[in-house]
């Protein structure tokens, strides 16, 4: 970097001699250099920053931090996400087994009782509502990706029982998902299949997992889950079967950390399919032909982020809330004179330099 910064510099020194220098931005002008004026110009790409953003979540939130990138981790909520049309509320189930399903069946704006399987992108915002059930995708979210803008559910709602305001909660990425089951310490070893009080779905371990006194626990992976590129997949028997916890049981797990995705079925249109057997949550991430990506699961398969469908399909949404966080800086463009820094931009919001003779 700094022999490039160099060369640049005495190109421009070299240039600027006889020559004229433009900044544009959003296709304006926002920097004129005269000749004569310019030394040099500095490009710095600052080091990433980690924040720490809390050190326990809000209310709705799970007490255990699970490592979803490099230096950053999140909480879980403490279930899935709902809403109810007719009082236009977002709330998190009480419980994290609770799933609506086949309640999703009635869903409309009117409807007066609970949806919790929503089209992605469906957070209310630009009149995506989270009611939406046709198979048009230009009514939904048709954005390559819904991270960390009003589409997403958590940054544009305020959860009722997640702390009552906007912004304090957001969906997992695609990323985030592979990283979760295959590169954090330990990965394999900290999620498998289970039944939980009669309810199928996937059990998640936080990173600094102490296993409770009294209650057993088997990875998938020791119990003939095998991964597959994007996939994990186990034939042979049924993936649910490998741990099961009646209520009792499932409360010191659940205290001692461990999150559980139910197996909420989908929605399509207004059916709704496989409840107790399917398992399918939607990410941020999207592409450019309708398409997002999810995270699935049932008897023989798990796709963690991997896997992607049109956006009209209605699945469940587990909101997270930063703990630890990696910033990446704006890159910088400094312009000096005689060693002293005239001007800065943002590089990022810099779209050319033009040069003038």
């Amino acid at each position: 970097m700094k022999r490039i910064t160099t060369i640049i510099s005495f190109l421009l020194l070299a240039f600027f001699s006889y020559s004229q220098m433009y900044v544009w931005q959003n296709g304006a002008l926002v920097g004129d250099y005269a000749e004569g004026v310019i030394d040099s110009v500095k490009f710095v790409k600052p080091e990433p920053q980690v924040e720490t953003l809390r050190n326990e979540p809000t209310e709705g939130g799970l007490l255990k931090a699970f490592s979803i990138a490099d230096g950053a981790t999140v909480f879980f909520s403490q279930g899935n996400l709902r809403y109810k049309p007719s009082t236009k509320e977002w709330a998190f189930a009480s419980e994290q087994t609770s799933r609506v399903g086949a309640g999703n069946a009635s869903i409309a704006e009117e409807h007066t009782g609970w949806i919790d399987l929503f089209g992605w992108g469906t957070s209310g915002y630009n009149n995506v509502a989270p009611y939406l059930s046709v198979q048009d995708y230009t009514k939904y979210a048709n954005v390559q990706n819904i991270a960390g803008t009003n589409y997403d559910w958590g940054v544009y709602n305020k959860i009722s029982n997640g702390g009552n305001e906007a912004g304090l909660w957001r969906t997992l990425t695609a990323d985030e998902w592979l990283y979760l089951f295959y590169s954090r310490e330990n990965a394999d070893s900290l999620f498998a299949f289970g039944v939980v009080n009669s309810v199928k779905g996937l059990i998640l371990l936080p990173d600094n997992w102490q296993q409770p006194e009294g209650v057993d626990f088997y990875p998938s992976t020791t119990k003939g889950l095998m991964p597959e590129g994007k996939y994990f997949w186990n034939m042979a028997s049924d993936n649910y079967e490998h741990n099961t916890y009646t209520k009792a049981q499932w409360t010191k797990m659940e205290e001692a950390g461990a999150v559980f995705l139910p197996a909420a079925g989908y929605r399509r249109g207004t059916e709704v399919e496989e409840l107790n057997e399917y398992g399918a949550y939607w990410t941020a991430s999207g592409r450019t032909d309708n398409f997002a990506y999810r995270t699935i699961f049932y008897s023989s398969i798990l796709s963690p982020g991997g896997s992607n469908i049109t956006y009209y399909y209605g699945y469940s949404v587990r909101l997270v809330q930063d703990a630890v966080k990696v910033i990446q800086p704006q890159g910088e463009m400094i312009v000096y004179k005689t060693n002293s820094e005239i001007d800065k931009y943002f590089v990022n919001q810099v779209d050319s330099i033009t040069y003038k003779k």
